[in-house]
């Protein structure tokens, strides 16, 4: 159908197109969240806009997708499939989801100003810059998502 593509779990629409063929976005928007919903392996289906009044701090998936789409401009609607699901049927390179599982990521300091050893503190990838800025003394210009990783500082 023309007036919208969906790849990758992200819908956007072609808001011209849809105008032109007099088709309501906030009616398609609904019944395809409805439809998605009813699919094996989806999580969740969430508009942009509701995302932008979600906890983030508590809810990781929300503050994952807004840190890809801050509006609808780009997209409408965001489609989470449940951990362990993907969108391909074939092996492929994949960016993984906005899933705990997906966004693990494990990370490595050396250096002189790094406890050596493993710690087992949860860290994100978003952790990374406020702890290198930590190590060599430097405050952040903007509000940085993550936190030192102070267990890992000598």
């Amino acid at each position: 159908m023309d007036g919208f593509t969906f790849d990758g779990g992200v819908l956007e629409l072609d808001k011209p197109a849809l105008a032109k063929a007099r088709i309501d976005q906030d009616s398609l928007i609904r019944a395809l969240r409805a439809d998605f919903l009813r699919v094996p392996g989806v999580a969740r289906a969430d508009r942009i806009s509701e995302l932008t009044k979600a906890d983030t701090v508590s809810d990781a998936i929300a503050r994952r997708w807004l840190h890809m789409f801050s509006d609808e401009d780009r997209a409408a609607l965001v489609v989470t499939l449940a951990q362990y699901n993907y969108w391909l049927t074939y092996t492929l390179a994949q960016h993984g989801s906005p899933n705990d599982v997906d966004a693990h990521v494990p990370v490595l300091f050396y250096g002189s100003r790094i406890k050596p050893g493993r710690h087992p503190e949860f860290a994100r990838v978003v952790d990374m810059a406020p702890t290198l800025a930590a190590i060599v003394h430097v405050t952040p210009q903007e509000k940085l998502d993550g936190h030192i990783l102070q267990n890992a500082i000598r």
